[in-house]
């Protein structure tokens, strides 16, 4: 009971309408954990779970690892390795530069070159990071085994194949 003079008002009730989908429209999403053990076909999306449990990530993980750890080394100490084997100031210079250089033309053209290289001649990303490395490797060898002017050429492989990585 209201007390006299005091007027009650009616609280409007939402109505809650239930949609219930059509036949055809029903897509049950699974959880990510239960989609783990699916395996999509080779180019298809993966979820993160999927794609960390594959040979394919451990391959490109360890690889990138190892690869870029030993490039980093080799650009990092480039001046060191250049006063070493006796060159001037000014062409340790230009080894820096050169591996600045080539690791920004890669940079700049390795999205490109391993986009067409998938769609176009589907080759997967390990064999392209394999190649990647081994050209790196060929540039470890002129720093290792120098002949006169090989620390150019090994500054342009080095520098070419750390932006390609």
């Amino acid at each position: 009971m209201d007390p006299p003079g005091e007027t009650t008002v009616e609280k409007p009730t939402a109505e809650v309408v239930e949609s219930k989908p059509k036949q055809g429209d029903e897509k049950v999403e699974k959880s990510c954990f239960l989609t783990i053990l699916d395996n999509p076909e080779r180019g298809a999306d993966y979820t993160i779970l999927q794609a960390l449990t594959r040979v394919d990530m451990l391959v490109l993980f360890l690889s990138t690892f190892c690869g870029l750890g030993s490039s980093l080394t080799a650009v990092d100490n480039l001046g060191q390795i250049g006063e070493s084997l006796g060159y001037p100031n000014k062409t340790v210079t230009s080894f820096v530069s050169l591996v600045s250089i080539w690791n920004f033309f890669r940079r700049v053209f390795s999205v490109f070159v391993s986009e067409t290289l998938i769609v176009k001649y589907k080759l997967p990303r390990p064999l392209m990071m394999t190649m990647v490395l081994v050209f790196a490797c060929i540039g470890y060898l002129l720093v290792a085994f120098p002949v006169p002017g090989s620390l150019y050429v090994a500054s342009i492989i080095i520098g070419f194949s750390f932006g390609a990585q």
